[in-house]
């Protein structure tokens, strides 16, 4: 069973909050019944975010591609696997601007807050 979103929030690091929060948003905005760990991965490499995740992959980097090109194919990924997730018919959504998705089992640790 999904977790409700201010129930994980709870139990992470600000950090950590700001990262879920982000997914969380990509996840409405798509219209997607759950936030999963795509969601989240895909907005820690989104140029808004904090750029840990991107300096990671920068100093990982392959000889044969640059890290720009890297990060854009890596981008690009994650879209067309996020485009392929089903989305919620409107009618079953609520009309509530504040329904956050709630989170993947796959995003949450057993609990130990």
């Amino acid at each position: 069973m999904p977790t409700p979103v201010p129930a994980a929030r709870q139990c992470l690091a600000p950090a950590a909050v700001t990262a879920l929060d982000a997914a969380v948003a990509s996840a409405r905005r798509r219209a997607h019944a759950q936030t999963t760990s795509l969601h989240l991965i895909a907005s820690l490499l989104s140029p808004t975010a904090a750029p840990l995740l991107r300096d990671a992959l920068a100093r990982a980097r392959s000889a044969a591609y640059s890290p720009r090109l890297q990060l854009k194919a890596l981008d690009l990924c994650f879209a067309v696997s996020l485009d392929r997730l089903p989305s919620t018919p409107a009618s079953a959504t609520t009309s509530n601007d504040q329904h956050e998705p709630p989170v993947a089992n796959s995003l949450i640790l057993p609990p130990h807050c």
